[in-house]
């Protein structure tokens, strides 16, 4: 079989599944299991993932957005899978799932929860899938120095959302030369030197181990941890600007990640959270949902979680992608203060 155009992996271009070898029968046969498996989820309520509480189902999402290799967030992939002898790799598996579900248009109920205001994927969520599709990724096989690294440095809106978010932090709260900046999912490492461009201490964390390596090998990093509770191994009041981008939408524990990133601001410091901006369309879908987004805020939600940690909002920006940018908050079309459209971004101090 062939991948269609716009399947890709996590990693890159998506690679050929010309060479699997899997009859029409087999692909029948996991189709149907996926559908079933699906529809008997769907006729039932899931708690929220983050808090524990119920909530009331309104909109739907893709599982798999944009065609990337979600199925295993979920599904037991390895149980589904194991009846059908299919000679491939892990990410191979994951594909070829991946397109199944997306040529049949697998979608999951989006739920508002009654108690913490969130949205979330109205799904069981299984902390142990959660963290093997990230543990497992691979790199997508460039090579710098002998070293295999992933990355998007190459892509020129990308970076722009990876500086754009700095230049932000600088005008409202002044000069960061010589304060202590760290980037919670620093990815490729983008946004960490941009921010020691602008004369401060960078430090981060992240568990793709491809995008770390780019961090290094591209920029030099070094002060980049990669176990997946970092923020805990960082000292208390060490920190006088934490940001997280796109990164609080896939960690779960949202309350939780949150007063871990406030114990590690000094008196004055600033936590920065910019993350996708859930909207409902009028077709009924939630836009920034599914995929490996399962939990998700509006300018309402994340302010209130915010808040719930003593913090005081000095600024937040919104964007719902239904009408063009004001000129003087948008460069190029985008969003001066984030980069990317329909998000939201929050700047809040630490007293």
């Amino acid at each position: 079989m062939s991948v269609p155009v716009g399947l890709a992996s996590e990693f890159g271009r998506a690679p050929s599944l010309d060479h699997v070898r899997v009859t029409n029968a087999d692909l029948q046969g996991i189709t149907k299991a996926l559908l079933e498996h699906g529809g008997s989820v769907v006729a039932r309520r899931w708690p929220c993932p983050s808090c524990g509480g119920m909530g009331t189902r309104v909109a739907a999402a893709p599982l798999v957005g944009r065609g990337q290799p979600y199925g295993r967030i979920y599904f037991d992939l390895d149980r589904l899978l194991a009846p059908w002898p299919i000679e491939a790799t892990r990410l191979e598996l994951d594909l070829l799932v991946a397109h199944l579900m997306l040529q049949r248009n697998m979608r999951a109920p989006v739920a508002r929860c009654a108690n913490c205001d969130l949205f979330y994927v109205d799904w069981p969520y299984d902390q142990g899938r959660v963290d093997e599709f990230y543990a497992s990724r691979e790199t997508n096989g460039i090579m710098l120095n002998g070293v295999e690294v992933s990355g998007r440095g190459h892509i020129a809106t990308f970076v722009y959302s990876k500086i754009a978010l700095p230049l932000h932090v600088e005008a409202l709260v002044g000069s960061l030369r010589g304060k202590t900046v760290f980037d919670l999912g620093c990815a490729e490492g983008i946004m960490m030197e941009a921010f020691r461009h602008l004369g401060a201490h960078v430090i981060g964390s992240d568990v793709d181990r491809g995008k770390v390596a780019y961090a290094r090998q591209v920029f030099g990093l070094t002060g980049i941890d990669e176990r997946p509770d970092a923020i805990d191994h960082q000292a208390t009041e060490s920190v006088d600007v934490l940001v997280s981008y796109h990164t609080l939408e896939h960690l779960i524990q949202v309350d939780s990640w949150l007063s871990s990133m406030t114990s590690v601001l000094r008196p004055g410091g600033y936590l920065v959270i910019s993350v996708p901006n859930v909207v409902i369309r009028s077709t009924g879908e939630a836009v920034e949902m599914g995929g490996d987004h399962l939990i998700g805020f509006d300018t309402a939600s994340l302010r209130r979680h915010i808040e719930a940690q003593g913090l005081s909002v000095v600024d937040i920006k919104s964007d719902d992608g239904s009408a063009p940018l004001q000129t003087s908050d948008s460069i190029l079309g985008l969003p001066n203060w984030s980069g990317r459209r329909v998000d939201v971004t929050v700047v809040a101090r630490r007293s």
